[in-house]
This record gives C-alpha cells, structure tokens and sequence, in this order.
C-alpha cells in the first residue's frame, strides 16, 4: 500500500501545476525547477508557453539580466498576471524618467502570436519593453508597467 502511494505522489509531482479551475500556474519555484513549469517549457527564464490555453501567475517573478520573463510561442493565449508583479533588474530614475540602466533588451513577456491576452497585474524594471505582442487581435488591460528601458506596452 505504501509503494502505491509513493508512486501515486510522485506522478503527480511530475506534471505541470493546475489550479482548481484547470489553469496552469506560474511562479518562480516552476519556473527555476529543472522540469520547467510545464510541457514545452525548460528550466529558467524566459518561461515558454508553447501550447494554447490559460495560465495564471501565483506569485511575483524576479527576473535575471538580459531575460524576458514569459516568451508566447503558441496561439490563443490568456496570462492573467494575478495582480502579482514581474520585476526586472532595470533601474530607472527620474520624473518623468529621465535615465535607465538599460534602453534596450528583452521584454517582459513577449509574443507574436495571434490572440494574446495579457491581463491584471505589473511589470517593472525589463531592460526592453513591459509588454511585447506583435500578433493580432492581442490585447493588454489592467496591466502597470513602470521603468522599462523601451516602450511600457507595445501592442
């Protein structure tokens, strides 16, 4: 009994996390593991959706140098941000801003996909833009982007 147990825990170990409302979640334990936080995504930033569907931070992202946090490779995608926050290491400084460690890297989260939806939380400090979607009918809402060396939301 016990070892049916044991396999049983440790299969459900293996796959990607779902919430209770079949989105699969993203935070920085899944996304520095060596697994990734799902199917199609590999260890470290930038995390890689590959596969259409929701996806839900749980908690805030802290990202390293030269990275983007979440790179969208597939269509049909919604990432509620959860009202958490990804920070970059970019500092910038004045009001209106007047300097930035770095104009010019790797967005926060970035797609060319069609039907990007990101919504509902932060993003500060990315070296390139907040936001990057160059595909169509993408939309950005509820979203603060603060202290990005290029453009907050390029839509």
């Amino acid at each position: 009994m016990q070892f049916i147990l044991t396999i049983l825990m440790l299969l459900t170990l293996a796959g990607p996390i779902f919430a209770s409302d079949g989105v699969l979640e993203i935070n920085q334990a899944c996304a520095t593991s060596s697994t990734g936080c799902f199917p199609g995504d590999t260890q470290g930033f930038p995390i890689q959706i590959t596969a259409s569907g929701s996806f839900r931070l749980t908690g805030n992202l802290n990202i390293p140098a030269a990275a983007s946090a979440i790179v969208i490779t597939a269509t049909n995608v919604t990432l509620d941000l959860g009202g958490f926050t990804i920070k970059g290491p970019n500092v910038c400084t004045g009001y209106p801003i007047s300097s930035c460690t770095s104009t010019n890297g790797s967005a926060g989260i970035d797609s060319n996909q069609f039907f990007t939806v990101v919504r509902n939380g932060n993003i500060i400090g990315m070296a390139g833009s907040g936001i990057h979607l160059s595909g169509a009918s993408s939309a950005v809402s509820d979203v603060r982007v603060l202290g990005c060396g290029g453009f907050g939301i390029d839509c």
